[in-house]
């Protein structure tokens, strides 16, 4: 696992990354921010609230103290507030072998004061609107002041009328605001990319902004102007051999086919820039590369052909705190609960494909077969299926069961959130078990590969005990073997039929369906509920154990 921490993370700018981040399963995500309650601490492994920025020394003594924690490899900023602290400390951040996604300081510095940042495009012939210092030059309106420093479109002036200059003091004005011509006419392009630890460019990204909703870009188009994408590459370079690292956003205007002027560099991420996931270039996992080249394979086929609209939109979840301590204990299922079954199970059939190739079809058309036949839900069957499928001998069925059930993989997949979150419980005080049905050889193959049975009070095979979820009596066991009374409990497991309605039904106080995308199982809930008559506030849907914790902490 490559461990990244996001700072000030709790923020949309902090979804940005996250979200890109979260595309691998290499990577354990860390996020700090000032604020305990924020959207993103239940997207991530490990969260700690930290100093506000403004108490520099310690803000920056409280993240060393994570990133020594947390063994972090990368940092990534992720709003314009950190960035001058980030950038000044980068040294001692990076001391012990970390890397701050973010620029050395003189460049920053230069990019972050819009004045000195138009000068330097000007400078290196890249073309740009025509300052207007408004003590000297006569003015010809309308102009548009920015904020020397600032970021966004937040306390943009636009003079349109000369009578708005009354009550303002012009030096002030030009102290505070880079002044350039107002166009009312063009269209903006916003260009993502990415310059790595080791100087690496990422391929840039071009997008235009449809439409917009309280300052957010809500739909946006994919655009591939040649000139305008060679030049912002151009700069990337040039920005790389200055101290240039992290992710960029770049805005350039269009006003007719042969003239554009760039307007911005914003060396930081954009809230809009998730967008590039659509064409396949994740800049998060891009700056991750130094560390491991296979979190993330740039793709440099030519992408100017493919046409991508990203539309955003609100996302809503909803936690269900438990009452205060009622709970004292939780079962956990196994399977696409805390490891990926599916994973598991492909990595058997690859060993069983090595043992016997000789007597078996391609390996790549065996495995698109089997993993049709196991989507179709033919888990059970599956080797009959393959043995009709390509006509193999009927004898090799025997054969190839006793291949599968022996097949040990090196290691197992297991969720991310799992860890973390069974050290955060087991700090809290609470009882954890382990409930499992399938046979007890094969679950106790992939147990031996966990690193961490030693956090569990209990672990129960059903099947050792002529039993199965969802009857009730396998539940009532594992309480016993917890000593802790069924209405003091809770379940989490992955299928609504025997771990939910099985532990409610026992009499357990709460059940925890955790819906992990790419498993087995694609319940209906509402159809569940009307079916089973369950009330539906004993049941929470959840995508990580971590929204677990905080429904046990609200």
């Amino acid at each position: 696992m490559l461990n990244v921490l996001v700072v000030s993370g709790g923020s949309f700018q902090g979804s940005t990354v996250i979200k890109g981040l979260s595309q691998s399963k290499e990577i354990r995500i860390t996020l700090v921010d000032c604020y305990g309650e924020n959207i993103n601490k239940y997207n991530v492994e490990s969260f700690y609230r930290i100093p506000p920025i403004k108490e520099e020394g310690n803000f920056i003594e409280s993240l060393s103290d994570v990133v020594k924690l947390e063994g972090i490899q990368v940092i990534f900023p992720s709003t314009d507030h950190e960035l001058d602290t980030l950038s000044k400390y980068k040294d001692f951040l990076e001391r012990d072998g970390s890397r701050v996604a973010i620029s050395d300081y003189p460049l920053l510095s230069k990019l972050r004061n819009k004045r000195k940042a138009d000068y330097f495009l000007a400078q290196h012939n890249f073309p740009v609107l025509r300052a207007v210092d408004i003590e000297r030059d006569t003015i010809d309106l309308p102009l548009i002041g920015k904020p020397v420093y600032g970021f966004g479109s937040k306390n943009q002036i636009v003079l349109r009328e000369r009578k708005q200059l009354q009550g303002h003091k012009i030096s002030e004005l030009k102290e505070k605001y880079f002044w350039q011509p107002y166009i009312s006419h063009f269209v903006e392009y916003s260009i993502d990319f990415a310059i790595g630890f080791n100087m690496e460019v990422s391929p840039p990204i071009a997008r235009r902004r449809i439409r917009s909703a309280g300052g957010f870009a809500v739909i946006t188009q994919s655009e591939h102007d040649e000139i305008i994408l060679a030049g912002v590459l151009r700069l990337a370079h040039l920005l790389s051999k200055e101290g240039g690292e992290g992710i960029f956003n770049v805005q350039v205007l269009r006003v007719s086919p042969s003239d554009f002027y760039y307007t911005d560099i914003n060396p930081r991420v954009g809230t809009s820039s998730i967008f590039t996931l659509g064409l396949g270039i994740n800049l998060p996992l891009f700056m991750c590369r130094y560390f491991n080249p296979e979190i993330f394979t740039i793709p440099y086929s030519d992408i100017s052909h493919i046409s991508v609209k990203m539309i955003r939109n609100l996302d809503e979840r909803w936690i269900k705190p438990c009452e205060a301590g009622a709970v004292k204990g939780i079962v956990f299922d196994l399977d696409d609960t805390l490891i990926n079954q599916k994973g598991w199970m492909f990595e058997k059939l690859e060993l069983v494909w090595e043992m016997y190739k000789h007597q078996l079809p391609d390996k790549e058309a065996f495995l698109i077969a089997a993993y049709g036949f196991l989507e179709e839900g033919k888990r059970s069957i599956l080797i009959d299926e393959l043995i009709s499928f390509f006509r193999l001998p009927v004898n090799l069925r025997d054969t190839l069961i006793q291949a599968y059930r022996t097949a040990e993989p090196e290691s197992i997949s297991v969720y991310r959130d799992v860890k973390p979150s069974l050290r955060e419980l087991r700090e809290m005080g609470f009882r954890l078990a382990v409930l499992t049905d399938n046979p007890v050889v094969s679950q106790q193959q992939k147990l031996n590969k966990l690193d961490f049975l030693d956090i569990f009070d209990a672990i129960v095979f059903s099947r050792a005990r002529n039993r199965e979820k969802p009857d009730s009596e396998i539940f009532n066991e594992v309480a016993q073997e917890l000593d802790v009374p069924n209405h003091q409990l809770v379940m989490v497991g992955d299928n609504l039929y025997r771990d939910t309605y099985g532990c409610l039904s026992a009499g357990y106080s709460f059940a925890f369906h955790i819906a992990r995308e790419g498993t087995f199982y694609n319940f209906d809930f509402n159809k569940f509920l009307e079916i089973t008559k369950l009330p539906p506030e004993k049941i929470a849907v959840i995508k990580s154990l971590k929204e677990l914790v905080y429904s046990l902490v609200m």
